[in-house]
């Protein structure tokens, strides 16, 4: 499972929260989260499942309770995907280049454009709104 998959549902990121600040019984995750969200003890099974499963969580027993806390890993697998999601968006916010044939398509559809005719262009512009489409590339 993709890292942000695991951390789309509010109450798994609350949980992680929760195990953040060190290992806790299941009771207590329960207990804190069906108090802020009402969702019984079954939900939160289901979510600390899902977190066992993404790695973002580990489980140990001790006597009769299962004791919870957060794995690094986890941890650094979504601060890996934001890093690259990051260069990604760098990268995408430096295309100024003429030779980029996107920058240049895209400056050619914001300019006016004229109006052509069967007969030819009469040198009437017409001028397409911000909302319109971009034109398909």
């Amino acid at each position: 499972m993709h890292p942000f998959e695991a951390m789309a549902e509010p109450i798994r990121r609350r949980i992680v929260e929760v195990l953040a600040s060190g290992e806790h019984p299941a009771s207590v995750i329960s207990h804190v989260i069906h108090t802020e969200y009402g969702v019984g003890r079954s939900a939160v099974s289901r979510h600390l499942r899902v977190l066992l499963d993404s790695g973002f969580a580990e489980v140990r027993p001790e006597a009769n309770v299962r004791l919870y806390r957060l794995r690094g890993e986890g941890i650094d697998e979504i601060l890996h995907e934001a890093t690259r999601l990051h260069r990604l968006w760098q990268r995408r916010v430096e295309w100024d280049s003429p030779a980029d044939p996107f920058a240049v398509a895209v400056e050619q559809w914001s300019r006016p454009r004229r109006a052509e005719s069967r007969r030819g262009n009469r040198g009437r512009s017409t001028w397409t709104p911000p909302d319109a489409p971009p034109p398909e590339f």
